[in-house]
């Protein structure tokens, strides 16, 4: 239905296919590799234009399967921690699990020992992503480190949420008097900790009942406690562990009150309060889907958008503006693969589609800003495209993104071979 829908809208009059082919041509930046060995970034300069004093660049993918997408987010990563000054690089993993990954970073684990301990294994298993944890281990000797955090709600690796959070959370209290959290209680934490994945887990966790408040009582119990904590602690950590208990309460509101209040919302809540509070002087690169850091409610009118918390891109650009720029990313046809499953063929889209016009370009690879573009332009008109999972649809795509990466052919996300 959905792609009829498009169909049936979008595809453009005989006459005017041509000119905004030839304008596409003569306005998208080529890109002339993905190779994250290509570290001659002349080809990226218009970027400098594109993003200019923007902050935070979110960096999107249309699944989590994209191998070519991770190649060239790879290469973006690099040009813009070089290049203009990013030096954080938020993931769309757990709060707790990234800091984990960075701990182990500057103490010189491999970077991709490291990012199997941060991150989902979307991105820690990929061949294609292996050379963007290295070069995060190479710069953490430099003048300028490129960090990693993470800003996901969920504990992203079953060990940290069956073991190494809680495990965290009661040392943090224990150094102060063992004697503050009951076993009961500890027990209670721990389930909640590790039930905090698919909803299906949440509500079924073991046929055990999950009590969500137990994250509330400890949060009550630290706020409590601060005076006392603050001699063994400095603010920063005390403030690390409100965090992490705040989002774990968000996580399972996400849980058991959507769409009123989501795990986007959780994830924009983390991310701003990094930017705000942990490094409210360093520029962020942002990891994660292309729904994630839309800035605009997919199928949602204008109008209509406050009635929905998300995507995570939209709340964050409501708090921080022009501050932040905003990459999607586009094929034309290909395929992406899942961790442990087969290819998933992506067809050509359809005639008339974003993607359909960039492939008549004959380049592989294509920056296109919208941004500053008039209110006017083609380019803002309703058309289709495919913004998120390869699904067509009818939509002003500079609503959801500020520019997009086009890479014309897909090739899918792989694991080393045993």
């Amino acid at each position: 239905m959905l792609a009829a829908a498009c169909l049936a809208t979008a595809l453009l009059p005989a006459a005017e296919a041509p000119d905004r082919i030839e304008w596409l041509r003569h306005n998208a930046v080529q890109v002339r590799s993905l190779a994250s060995d290509d570290d001659d970034f002349s080809d990226l300069q218009p970027l400098l234009e594109a993003i200019g004093d923007s902050r935070v660049v979110l960096l999107g993918e249309n699944t989590h399967g994209d191998g070519s997408t991770f190649r060239a987010k790879t290469r973006l990563i690099k040009f813009l921690h070089q290049a203009m000054g990013f030096e954080v690089l938020a993931w769309e993993s757990g709060l707790f699990d990234v800091q984990q990954m960075q701990q182990g970073l500057r103490v010189g684990k491999p970077g991709a020992e490291a990012a199997r301990v941060g991150l989902y294994q979307d991105w820690s298993t990929r061949v294609q992503t292996q050379a963007l944890f290295d070069y995060l281990s190479d710069t953490q000797d430099s003048r300028r480190p490129l960090l990693s955090v993470g800003f996901d709600s969920r504990v992203a690796q079953p060990q940290a949420r069956a073991q190494d959070y809680p495990e965290y959370i009661f040392s943090f209290f224990d150094r102060l008097d063992p004697r503050l959290i009951s076993a009961q209680e500890r027990e209670r934490f721990r389930r909640l900790s590790e039930a905090l994945v698919p909803a299906e887990y949440y509500r079924h966790h073991d046929d055990r009942l999950v009590d969500p408040d137990i994250a509330r009582v400890l949060l009550a119990r630290l706020q409590v406690q601060c005076e006392a904590l603050a001699p063994l602690y400095s603010p920063a950590q005390i403030d690390y562990a409100r965090r992490s208990l705040i989002s774990l309460i968000g996580m399972s509101r996400g849980l058991t009150e959507h769409p009123r209040f989501t795990r986007d919302t959780v994830m924009a809540e983390n991310l701003l309060w990094l930017i705000r509070e942990v490094y409210p002087r360093r520029k962020f690169i942002v990891w994660a889907h292309n729904f994630h850091v839309m800035t605009a409610v997919p199928g949602a009118a204008p109008e209509a958008e406050a009635d929905f918390n998300g995507p995570m891109g939209r709340l964050v650009k409501a708090a921080l503006g022009d501050m932040v720029y905003v990459v999607g990313f586009a094929s034309w046809d290909g395929a992406y693969a899942y961790v442990g499953q087969p290819p998933v063929p992506i067809p050509p889209s359809s005639p008339g589609c974003m993607e359909t016009l960039l492939h008549a370009v004959g380049h592989p690879y294509l920056f296109l800003d919208g941004r500053r573009r008039p209110a006017n332009h083609w380019l803002r008109r309703p058309m289709c495209a495919r913004m998120q999972f390869y699904t067509e649809s009818t939509q002003d795509w500079t609503r959801y993104f500020d520019a997009l990466f086009y890479i014309d052919r897909m090739q899918p996300a792989r694991s080393p071979h045993p």
